[in-house]
Formats: structure tokens, C-alpha cells, sequence
């Protein structure tokens, strides 16, 4: 049976990943499955372990020292499959996960198809609203077909798609919001595959959840403003504070909308969460993404 999907993994070690690799062996067919592991700052990955865990098509590249970026762009030039998987550690894909991906590649050209969203954490109020916030509208059946933008992380993208981009690659990585703009702007489309699902770790106290906000806003507003000139930045700055206000409205909208569950009293905190988003996107405009994104374990 050939390769047909590159699931991506970047990690510091072994057990971290060890979760994470049961379910996509439980999710996937392991026959036609290309691990490809990023192992950053010297991880203790070693071939016989990816085959004892139940995959026996693997690659092990240099990360690097945990710049996820350069992780994901290592792991991405490594792949050999059609569709390659940006997964993560604390994401775990349901069963059929696989075969829902590739039915939905078999039946139309699609740059990313994108999984429904799942909460793997949902005890505290301030995961369900972290989950709300960042994955809302692919949560409670969303429906399936055609779809403006999909998951940035753990959604499936077509290996040439995204070698077509050249150059602008690295420059689009880590996978997510602005990776998916640049395939749009390519005449390239995402599909919604709710057959397919991933249960993700949220953030679980309020803290955590402000700091993710944050870094978030910043790491869209920077990548969507790289080309910008000034006064355009500058614009887009002073209408930061009303950010959270428009974005509460279309959250609340969609959730009404889709009739799914809104967790109404989480609105106070979902409104905090969105100041800090607002905040993080005022200081990417500014000043630009900050410090590259790292490996950070969530477990």
C-alpha cells in the first residue's frame, strides 16, 4: 500500500509524543501513514522507537532548537506523501480521521481539509472558552463542504500545494490563519470534513489562557501586515480597541446561528480573552511577531 498521508510531529522527546502517536495509529491506517518526527534540542527519537510505536514508514529530522517554523518547514521538505498532516502533541484524532481525509481528497482538489474541532479538556470554564475562542466555528457538526478558512494545526494539506509556495513558505510557518490566505490568494480552496475530528488541550486557567490570547493576535496581526506600508499599520493600530467587540458579536452570531452550544457564562471571560487578543494584534501591527514561536510542551 503506498503513503498517503505525512502525519508532521515536532517534539523534545519521546514521551512526549507517546499519546499522540497511539491515536493517530488508532485514527489512521499505519500501512499508509508517513511519520515524519522534527526532533528539536537534541530529543531522544530514534527509528525503532517510531516502529515500535506502530509506524513503519518514519523519518527523524533536525528541528532545530525549537523555533516551531523551522521545525515545520524541516518536517515539510522531509515528507514524501500527497497530504501532509501539521499535528501537534496535545491533539488527538479520533477514529477514521484518516480514511474521513482521504475520502474528502479523493473526491475534490483541496489545498487544506480541515477536521472538526473537539475539547479534550473541557473541565474548567476557562478551557471551554478558550475552545470557544479559538475553535468555535468548527465545533458541534459543523457543516460539511467548502470552507473559508479550516483548523491552522492538525488539518490536512496538499504537499504541492504548499511547495508551490517557494520561498514564501518559511516565511508562512508555523501552519495556520495566514498559511491559508496565501493558498486562497493562489486560487486554492479548504474544506470542512467533520467526519473527521481532533480532540485539542486548551489552555485551562485564566492566565493561560490571557497569555495564549495574546500571542495569538500578535503572531496574526504581524504575518497579515508583513507587506503593509505604515500608515496602513498605523490605521489598522487605532482600530485595535474595537476589535473584541466586533469579533464578540460575530462569535456570539455564529454560535446563535448553527443553534450549538454557547457557553453563556463564559462571555465575561471570552470578552477578557478577546482584549488580549486585541492587545497582542495592537502590538503586531506595532511592532511586529516578537520572539518566533517554541516548542513549548502542553501536557
Amino acid at each position: 500500500m503506498s503513503i498517503q498521508l505525512s502525519v508532521l510531529l515536532v517534539t523534545d522527546s519521546l514521551a512526549a509524543i507517546a499519546t499522540v502517536l497511539e491515536r493517530y495509529r488508532v485514527a489512521t491506517d499505519p500501512a499508509c501513514v508517513e511519520l515524519v518526527v522534527a526532533a528539536v534540542a537534541g530529543a531522544d527519537v530514534t527509528a525503532p522507537a517510531l516502529a515500535a510505536a506502530g509506524f513503519p514508514h518514519h523519518r527523524i529530522v533536525d528541528g532545530g532548537d525549537g523555533v516551531l517554523r523551522t521545525a515545520e518547514w524541516r518536517a515539510v521538505q522531509a515528507a514524501t506523501a500527497p497530504l501532509v498532516v501539521f499535528a501537534q502533541a496535545h491533539a488527538f484524532p479520533r477514529p477514521g480521521f484518516g480514511a474521513a481525509v482521504l475520502a474528502a481528497h479523493a473526491a475534490g482538489s483541496w489545498a487544506v481539509i480541515g477536521p472538526a474541532m473537539a475539547n479534550a479538556n473541557p473541565a474548567t470554564l476557562a478551557s471551554r472558552v478558550a475552545m470557544w475562542f479559538a475553535y468555535g466555528r468548527w465545533m458541534d457538526g459543523p457543516p460539511r463542504g467548502p470552507a473559508p478558512d479550516v483548523a491552522g494545526h492538525n488539518s490536512a494539506y496538499d504537499r504541492a500545494a504548499l511547495r508551490a509556495l517557494g520561498d514564501d513558505l518559511a516565511s508562512l510557518l508555523e501552519a495556520g490563519w495566514q498559511l491559508q490566505v496565501e493558498l486562497a490568494a493562489r486560487g486554492r480552496r479548504c474544506f470542512l470534513e467533520p467526519a473527521a475530528c481532533v480532540e485539542i488541550v486548551n489552555p485551562s486557567t485564566l492566565p493561560a489562557f490571557l497569555a495564549h490570547a495574546f500571542h495569538l493576535g500578535r503572531a496574526v496581526a504581524a504575518k497579515r501586515s508583513r507587506r503593509w506600508s505604515a500608515p496602513r499599520r498605523w490605521s489598522y493600530a487605532l482600530g485595535a480597541p474595537l476589535i473584541p467587540l466586533v469579533r464578540l458579536g460575530r462569535i456570539v452570531a455564529d454560535g446563535v446561528r448553527r443553534d450549538t452550544h454557547v457557553p453563556w457564562r463564559g462571555l465575561p471571560l471570552l470578552t477578557v480573552g478577546l482584549a488580549a487578543s486585541a492587545a497582542g494584534e495592537l502590538a503586531g501591527f506595532l511592532r511586529g511577531p516578537g520572539p518566533p514561536s517554541r516548542f513549548v510542551r502542553k501536557a
